[in-house]
Parts: structure tokens; sequence; C-alpha cells
């Protein structure tokens, strides 16, 4: 843990940057900004994240001269300094329980990952997404297969291990920090959610011959992935609808408020479509695979659902 009172100076500090930068149209001297910098960065081993909010302030100053002009998101990287004593991320135990043990890989147009090898988490990338650099998907990956296992990490507070075949991943994740844009504006999403569930990353690499089960989930493919045109489910909407749980959906075609996917992916209500009830008073909107219709036809009947199906045949 930091002393109160050095925790009070690093408070101090920023709450002054940002005071000066008012009076002066956020300019700043840069040998104000290393200095602080400096003392915020000396202090990592209490406060890991320090690192991670400062990556911007290093940018700030290369790019200028004995003055320096604030970004606004320098502002709010000194705002978080601010309030650094109430933050959940200040202190680091010597000893942090594990949580256990994450793998994920990415492939040019999807993601994977599994959770302690027995929960897997499956998606694909959107068609922005696709043209981004393969480091910056890797720890996109991370992000997605960490939504999706938001259940099983709740509640917890300790260390999640992440296994990830990209070097460039790791290294990282585990410095809270990029010198690229594109993978610094990345890097803060799982950062984010890791803070949100309480826990701390810590990546590991792992060589891709051993990454077999999250390189074949990244690398698959979904013969059942049709979608119906917009106009038509928008017909069958207005006129049978409003549909509120989709069955049988992957998270970049899922068009209402729950949705049941194959494997665990961000937002699913549930995983494994036939697994779980669909009366309680739900509208559903259900595509399977042709090769289920015989078993979704069965379960409509026992839980007496209310549903519009849609057979490709």
């Amino acid at each position: 843990m930091l002393p109160p009172p050095i925790l009070a100076k690093l408070v101090g500090g920023a709450k002054a940057l940002l005071s000066a930068s008012r009076l002066r149209s956020r300019r700043l001297s840069s040998k104000a900004l290393q200095r602080f910098s400096g003392m915020a960065v000396s202090f990592q081993l209490a406060v890991p994240s320090a690192r991670f909010f400062l990556r911007r302030l290093y940018d700030c100053q290369c790019l200028t001269g004995p003055m320096s002009r604030l970004s606004h998101g320098v502002v709010s990287d000194l705002k978080w300094f601010t309030k650094v004593n109430t933050e959940p991320g200040v202190g680091r135990a010597l000893w942090p329980k594990t949580l256990g043990e994450l793998t994920t890989d990415a492939s040019p147009y999807a993601w994977g990952g599994h959770w302690h090898h027995l929960l897997s988490a499956a998606g694909f990338f959107t068609v922005a997404q696709r043209d981004l650099h393969i480091n910056v998907k890797e720890v996109a990956a991370v992000r997605f297969c960490l939504l999706a296992f938001g259940a099983q990490l709740l509640g917890e507070e300790g260390l999640l291990r992440l296994g990830v075949d990209s070097r460039v991943a790791m290294h990282v994740i585990n410095g809270f920090s990029s010198r690229s844009p594109a993978l610094m504006d990345e890097l803060r999403k799982p950062h984010e959610v890791a803070q949100r569930y309480r826990g701390t990353l810590r990546a590991s690499w792992l060589p891709s011959v051993a990454n077999v089960c999250a390189d074949a989930l990244s690398r698959q493919s979904d013969c059942h992935d049709w979608r119906i045109a917009d106009r038509t489910f928008s017909a069958l909407q207005q006129r049978y609808g409003p549909y509120t749980v989709y069955r049988f959906a992957i998270p970049l075609n899922a068009r209402c408020p729950k949705f049941s996917t194959k494997t665990h992916a961000p937002g699913t209500e549930a995983v494994d479509a036939l697994s779980v009830g669909w009366g309680a008073g739900g509208n559903n909107w259900i595509y399977p695979p042709l090769n289920l219709a015989e078993l979704v036809v069965a379960k409509i009947r026992a839980d007496k659902a209310t549903m519009t199906e849609i057979l490709l045949v």
C-alpha cells in the first residue's frame, strides 16, 4: 500500500496540474508533467494502473517542446489520479488469490477462448474490426472472453492468469502500456472490464502449438449462421412481435434484448438454447439449424412457448 502522505502527494500533484491547466488553456510546462510522471510511475508496485494512465502524458510530452498542450484524454487521466485514493486498483497483495486460467486466441475473422479448459467462448469480429492489426485483435479477444465469462468472475477478487500466443499482447497487458495508439485504445478496455470484476490480469506466453483449444475456436466457421433479411424480420416483428428472446443466435446477428448462443459470448442469456425454458411469458424468435428442427418443435410443445420459428429448407 502507499503510505497516506505519499498518496496525498500524488493526488495533490494531479490536482495542481489540472488547476494550472485551467488557467492556461490546457498548456503546461513539460518539466512539470515530467516530474509528475516520474513520481507516479515510481508508485507502480502499489498502483499497477499508474502506468496505464500515464501513456497519454508521455505522448503529450514527446509531441511538444518546453510547453505541452494537454489533450482531453490527458485531462481525463489526470482526473483519475485525483481520485486514486478511492480507486479499487490501489494496493496490491503480495500473494494474491488466483481466480483461474483463461486461454485466448484471435484469427483474422474470429476469436475464441477457454476457461479452465472446460468452458468455451467464441465469436466473430465485425467487418470494421477485421481490418485491425492482429495484435489488436489478440487483446480484443481477451476482452471478449472476460465479458463472456463474467458470471464466473463476479464477486471474486484476485489474480486472473491469461494464456496468449502473442508475445506483444503478453507484454502490453502486463506492462499496462503501448506506443501504438490503436493497441493502447484496445488495451484500456480489458483492464476496465477486469477492474469491474475486481480482478487483476497477468498474461503469460503460450506457444501456438500448445494453444490448441482456443486456436480451434477462433478459426471455426458457423455453417448455420443464417440471418433473415431486415425487411422480412421487420414485417414479422410488426405482425407477431415484439420478440424478446433470440434462440440459436450469435452476438453479431442477435436482434432481441436477450439471446441464447452455442458457446459463451458477451451478453448471452444462456448457453445451449435447448437447456433453458422457453415459456415464462417471453416471445421467442427461433431460427434453428435444420438438424435440430425436430427437437425444437418438441421443446416448443413441452414449454408451451410463444414463438415464431423459421426453418431453412
